[in-house]
């Protein structure tokens, strides 16, 4: 059998968490900074030990999260296979829901790896997507957390109006239309309220246009030829 070294990544904002075994071996756990330079620290510690091990393939695996793709970037510069790995498909234990451990996280992760290399054990792989795509998406992104500000905004000043007993007249009509917003712009409040108020109306105008921007931008973006599919986040 050939030999393969095996690290089971548990990736985080600062540190990278990482289980790393030959074969059938017991793993040891190293942990670098989460930068280029621990990063390539990590590749050279992984080639050196497939360089005593009969130039052993080596194999990354960690789980997908917001920090996005850089650390698979990096190891496919480098010529080392990686997975990002769906976490919603792995397996854990109540407990460990609750608490994080980086070390037992990287060890499940390995274990995993291990299986899929010793038993041909899938592996619940998410797709990759090409940098065009990548790029897209934080536009989509964009969007998509303007609307939820714009809708926490809006139930700020739900909450605001509530506390000052603020009740909607029946010839308003529903909320955020144009009769509701007059009437909201026009009530009579104590000060502090009413400077409360006033900043949260800014903050949904500038939203509210911040998104119509983006809209535009999404549209052009949509008819492009690359996305005849449809756009998704």
């Amino acid at each position: 059998m050939t030999n393969t070294i095996i690290c089971g990544m548990d990736a985080h904002d600062n540190t990278l968490s990482n289980r790393i075994g030959v074969n059938r071996e017991s793993p040891e756990t190293k942990t670098v900074k989460n930068t280029q330079d621990g990063r390539q620290k990590l590749f050279q510690y992984l080639r050196a030990l497939a360089q005593k091990n009969e130039e052993a393939r080596i194999i990354v695996a960690y789980e997908a999260s917001p920090l996005g793709f850089g650390i698979y970037d990096d190891c496919v510069e480098a010529g080392i296979e990686c997975h990002i790995l769906a976490p919603t498909k792995i397996q854990k234990a109540v407990n460990d829901r609750k608490r994080k451990y980086d070390e037992r996280d990287a060890q499940r992760i390995f274990e995993l790896l291990r299986a899929h290399v010793l038993a041909g054990n899938d592996l619940p792989d998410i797709w990759i997507p090409d940098h065009q795509t990548r790029d897209d998406r934080e536009m989509v992104r964009s969007r998509v957390d303007a609307g939820k500000k714009l809708t926490a905004l809006k139930t700020q000043v739900q909450m605001l109006l509530k506390r000052n007993k603020a009740v909607k007249p029946k010839d308003v009509g529903i909320a955020w239309t144009k009769t509701h917003r007059r009437w909201i712009e026009e009530l009579e409040m104590k000060k502090g309220a009413r400077i409360a108020l006033a900043s949260f109306l800014r903050q949904i105008a500038s939203l509210e246009e911040e998104s119509k921007i983006l809209d535009k931008e999404i549209e052009r973006l949509s008819k492009k030829s690359h996305w005849g599919r449809g756009l998704t986040v």
